[in-house]
């Protein structure tokens, strides 16, 4: 299958890599996280590879449906650019918009995927697969119909309740998702249960995860699972902000972010303070050491932070247009780190 699809691979894979190159050309005063030019599209990529390869180790797949394999092919170029476009988005001011754009963007991915798995053939590594759908031609059919039914009206849910706030659509979203995760299982069982009663179960064990059919699959995905979690562990609770007071400007140099400056003479006041309501990130990165990115609160509206995530003294900067909250890694840091700033614009 993958020499068959060798251009294919290279088209996908180049279209999963492209939008990162806005990354290094976007201005510099962009706050667009690390992970977006450099992690995000790697991560994509290798997955990618993996799906692809695990996939052509899978004979059920010899005789797959075209849609069914179009989607495997091309389902991470169109995630890839589907990401980098939101994030980008925001970055140039369109964050109120950012239930509507996610909203229709997974309603309409939800719809094209219902109408597809019903065509799906019976596999190992496409579809729904658990013990019942597996073992019998009649359970996988039914379960897929049925699959696609759901995932058609839960795409046509997300799209109607884009339109909502944003704190009641991705409420909705999660237990939409939810639903089309919990409900196929529960369905394939029944329908074998009803199957049973019947005496039409017929057992093939032809598509069943085997040992011999599985090892190289295993193999790839721990080594896979492993790589992910010691990235995401080491950037989990490493990383540090060093903010420095120059002669023009607070530099800010931050780890896994892009770096922000911030001229003296676009200040309008400098505040310290004590147990800000940090609020909703939209656009940034946060973990157990770091908060960064475009964060949105009651107080504030949208507004820019760089700091610890267990300091709660830190300075509010307002700018004409926009507010910046930034704290060092201690208390006592963070109040001379303000002091100097006050020296400086001659406060």
């Amino acid at each position: 299958m993958i020499k068959q699809n060798k251009l294919k691979i290279l088209i996908s894979s180049v279209i999963i890599l492209l939008p990162s190159v806005l990354g290094f050309i976007i201005p510099k005063e962009s706050t667009t996280p690390f992970a977006f030019p450099i992690l995000i599209p790697i991560f994509l990529l290798a997955t990618h590879w993996l799906c692809i390869f695990v996939t052509s180790l899978d004979k059920g797949n010899k005789n797959q449906s075209k849609k069914v394999m179009g989607i495997l092919y091309w389902i991470m170029p169109t995630i890839s650019v589907y990401i980098h476009a939101l994030f980008y988005l925001i970055e140039f001011g369109l964050e109120s918009n950012l239930s509507l754009v996610i909203g229709l963007m997974a309603g309409i991915g939800f719809i094209i995927v219902g109408n597809v798995l019903p065509k799906s053939r019976r596999n190992r590594t496409v579809g729904i697969k658990i013990k019942w759908t597996l073992e019998n031609d009649e359970n996988w059919n039914a379960t897929h119909r049925f699959v696609g039914k759901v995932w058609v009206v839960s795409g046509a849910l997300i799209t109607l309740c884009s339109l909502l706030p944003d704190a009641v659509f991705f409420s909705a979203l999660f237990v939409i998702m939810l639903a089309s995760v919990v409900l196929p299982p529960v369905y394939s069982y029944r329908y074998y249960k009803k199957q049973k009663n019947e005496g039409r179960y017929v057992k093939d064990d032809s598509c069943s995860f085997k040992p011999n059919h599985s090892r190289a699959t295993v193999i790839l995905t721990v080594i896979f699972i492993v790589i992910i979690l010691t990235v995401c562990g080491v950037i989990m609770f490493t990383g540090d902000l060093n903010t420095e007071c120059t002669e023009n400007g607070i530099a800010i140099d931050a780890s896994y972010h892009s770096d922000y400056y911030i001229s003296y003479d676009d200040i309008v006041s400098v505040e310290l303070r004590q147990d800000t309501n940090v609020g909703t990130k939209y656009n940034g990165f946060n973990s157990a050491r770091l908060l960064m990115g475009y964060f949105k609160n009651d107080e504030f509206g949208s507004y820019l932070r760089y700091s610890y995530t267990k300091q709660n003294s830190e300075i509010i900067i307002k700018l004409e247009n926009k507010t910046v909250v930034i704290g060092a890694e201690s208390e006592e840091a963070t109040e001379a780190l303000y002091n100097e700033i006050l020296t400086k614009i001659g406060g």
